[in-house]
């Protein structure tokens, strides 16, 4: 039976690079169904062993989660990922083009008060996600804050945090980095120069245009 949460082969085949690899190394087919069991667990909800029939064993399928959750570096597997995928898509390794933004969550119950704040622009007590991603969508660049700290500090935290990966791009190499009218342009062009004065030949921040109310009622 398919699940709305299934990979199939070709899409799994570009995750499975980024899943833990056992010593005895199942086959491709046995880890495709193993990685949608997780899926369809993650999606879903349920308990462990109330995984539909379809899948492996469920103490199967929950201890692959598990080793990947212990084992799996997010921030270099997201990396090569992006990477290989703009390879794929016969893109240079480096972006010329990466999109900002930022995001909201309430994390009361497993949030301490030293990592979680209250954003009063989006009324949310908790945590707030800064992204950086390419045209294609693949996380370039991932923080994590409490809510209350604003977007352009999200952004040049993330900043302070990669810039070797600016500095080392090559010689007369731009990233542009788009983002919405919540982040203010002048302010971030002078702080990352006081990160390093050769990051400011290294990024480039835009704006999006913004939407006027005529476009929204001519889009609908």
């Amino acid at each position: 039976m398919a699940y709305k949460t299934d990979l199939t082969l070709a899409q799994f085949e570009v995750l499975d690079e980024l899943l833990p690899q056992s010593k005895t190394r199942k086959c491709f087919i046995s880890r495709h169904l193993i990685g949608n069991g997780i899926l369809y667990q993650l999606k879903n909800g349920c308990q462990w062993r109330d995984l539909p029939t379809d899948f492996p064993q469920w103490q199967t399928v929950y201890s692959q989660c598990a080793a990947m959750a212990h084992q799996w570096d997010v921030g270099r597997d997201f990396d090569n990922f992006s990477k290989n995928g703009a390879r794929r898509a016969k893109k240079s390794e480096y972006p010329s083009l990466l999109l900002g933004d930022s995001m909201c969550a309430k994390n009361t119950d497993t949030a301490n008060l030293e990592t979680k704040g209250y954003c009063h622009y989006k009324s949310t007590n908790g945590i707030k996600r800064h992204l950086l991603v390419d045209v294609l969508g693949n996380p370039y660049f991932v923080k994590c804050t409490a809510a209350n700290i604003s977007d352009d500090e999200g952004l040049l935290k993330i900043m302070r945090e990669n810039k070797e990966y600016f500095l080392d791009l090559p010689e007369g190499y731009m990233i542009t980095i788009l983002l919405d009218n919540g982040y203010h342009k002048e302010y971030l062009e002078a702080e990352i120069k006081k990160i390093d004065e050769e990051l400011g030949s290294k990024i480039k921040i835009e704006l999006a245009a913004k939407i006027t109310p005529e476009q929204k009622a001519t889009s609908k």
